[in-house]
């Protein structure tokens, strides 16, 4: 998970370097950290083939591996500015954020409070699926004002600029 968060920092907050042959070479410490949880993975599915597929967890740590080798292969030869690779790394920051979660429960203080915040997760599903609903459609009714679009002719847009002005 460090990991990620160096490889983030320097490529997408920092923009350091924009060269894409440059940036290439970001991909390493995302393939040198795959490899234990790889091994580990594949270890436990030779332990135990039947067993290893009855729990959900796994095909999470599956879904991880996976989409990170598609990831590392796709960022190596378009890098890491295209939408796909965006993507990608959001969904495995959510997977890598989910298990660095879970794992917290091996400390004992901290167990009840992981274990608490699961269920009150768990419990207010309904209300966070309205809640996404709601963000959606006030997101698509800013569309259709155009606010933030400077291509759309108005007020909004014009407040744009003048926005872009004060940064400079």
């Amino acid at each position: 998970m460090l990991s990620l968060v160096v490889y983030i920092n320097m490529t997408y907050v920092l923009n350091y370097n924009r060269d894409p042959d440059f940036q290439k070479w970001f991909v390493i410490p995302i393939a040198v950290s795959l490899i234990y949880p790889t091994f580990y993975e594949f270890k436990q599915v030779l332990k135990d083939p039947s067993g290893y597929f009855e729990d959900i967890q796994n095909y999470f740590d599956i879904l991880y591996i996976v989409v990170s080798i598609v990831n590392i292969v796709v960022q190596f030869l378009n890098g890491p500015f295209i939408i796909a690779c965006k993507l990608m790394m959001m969904f495995i920051l959510l997977i890598g954020l989910y298990k660095t979660f879970m794992f917290l429960r091996i400390f004992s203080s901290l167990s009840p409070i992981v274990n608490m915040l699961k269920n009150v997760i768990y419990d207010l599903r309904i209300f966070l699926t309205f809640y996404a609903i709601l963000i959606i459609l006030f997101s698509l009714l800013f569309g259709i004002l155009g606010v933030g679009n400077p291509n759309i002719e108005g007020g909004y847009r014009d407040a744009w600029k003048v926005y872009q002005e004060t940064d400079e």
